[in-house]
């Protein structure tokens, strides 16, 4: 009989993971609307479209003419007013001022005092500050626009971390806890894989949907993920080590499964009954029948028979190795 020409691969050892798959939205860790407390003309501006600010830097300014100058004058009142407590003390250490009027000079100084502090209050409410470090929005306003109190003026997002929301079904509520791994990908980066925990767990179930809400944080260093994006989370529930071999090689028939496996001689195949567990992507796991490293013919199964010669076109190392493969669950 003339040999068969086939090609083989040997049987390997494949790395299972099993995952809970979910399609959520990223977010930003911290994100804040600033907009003006109080209505006035916008003096200046301090920062750039898209640029990183700092947590206490000034981004904007409204005009403080005429609270400066109260405040001029209100720091002016409150000096007297310390003076004329001073001479009030003296006079009282020696016996020439009653108490009551050393009471009154004190309270002078503190309503003094209380005026500075409100009118610095104000002038504080014109400068307006970033509450934490992150990156500016696109700003809405331009200088000598007159704004009323809860103008949105620029959104701050702090996206050295961004939390990734979604949801799963009750029924795997049980497997998931706080600190489980996560991958996600996204489809601007072509799926590329990004590596994440989850961080917290909506203790409440949607009556409607039946499903949980999920928080994960992924780091995002770079700042290449954006609040906004959509993102397909798997959630890691077990990693094995299991042989398999390729699809291709496997031969049905009704519920039993077959491989031929290429004997010692190199020269011929042996039909052989193998017992399959999970599949995945191009991969069948094998859980009896196989040894790790046997050669398994994956093209030119159809020209075969139990004791077939063949003549192999090309074959992989027959060493065991480790690749990776998933099992998914939706």
């Amino acid at each position: 009989m003339r040999p068969a020409t086939v090609v083989a691969e040997p049987a390997k050892l494949i790395r299972f993971v099993e995952k809970i798959e979910a399609v959520g939205t990223g977010n930003a860790r911290e994100s804040v609307v600033i907009s003006a407390n109080v209505t006035e003309r916008v003096r200046s501006l301090h920062f750039k479209d898209g640029q990183s600010v700092k947590k206490g830097q000034i981004l904007a300014e409204l005009d403080l003419s005429e609270e400066n100058a109260d405040l001029a004058q209100a720091r002016a009142r409150l000096k007297e007013a310390e003076l004329q407590l001073d001479r009030v003390q003296q006079l009282v250490g020696r016996g020439y001022a009653t108490r009551a009027s050393l009471d009154q000079r004190t309270a002078e100084r503190d309503a003094a005092r209380a005026t500075v502090e409100s009118i610095q209050a104000r002038i504080n409410d014109r400068v307006i500050r970033a509450p934490f470090s992150g990156i500016a929005g696109l700003r809405n306003v331009s200088p000598g626009l007159i704004i009323s109190a809860g103008t949105a003026l620029v959104e701050i997002s702090d996206i050295s971390s961004i939390k990734l929301d979604f949801t799963i079904p009750e029924s795997f509520l049980s497997q998931v806890k706080v600190g489980q791994e996560v991958e996600a990908r996204v489809s601007a980066f072509n799926n590329e894989l990004f590596e994440g925990r989850i961080s917290a767990i909506d203790p409440q179930i949607d009556p409607v949907t039946r499903s949980a809400s999920v928080r994960a944080l992924i780091d995002n260093p770079e700042l290449r993920l954006k609040p906004g994006m959509l993102m397909t989370v798997g959630i890691i529930r077990q990693q094995r080590e299991a042989l398999a071999v390729p699809e291709l090689a496997v031969i049905a028939e009704g519920t039993q499964k077959f491989v031929y496996v290429v004997n010692e001689d190199g020269n011929s195949v042996s039909r052989t009954r193998i017992i399959t567990g999970e599949r995945q992507p191009g991969f069948v796991e094998v859980t009896g029948g196989l040894q790790p490293g046997a050669l398994v013919v994956i093209e030119g199964t159809v020209k075969l028979r139990d004791g077939a010669p063949v003549k192999l076109l090309k074959s992989a190392d027959a060493a065991p190795q480790v690749a990776e493969a998933e099992t998914t669950r939706s």
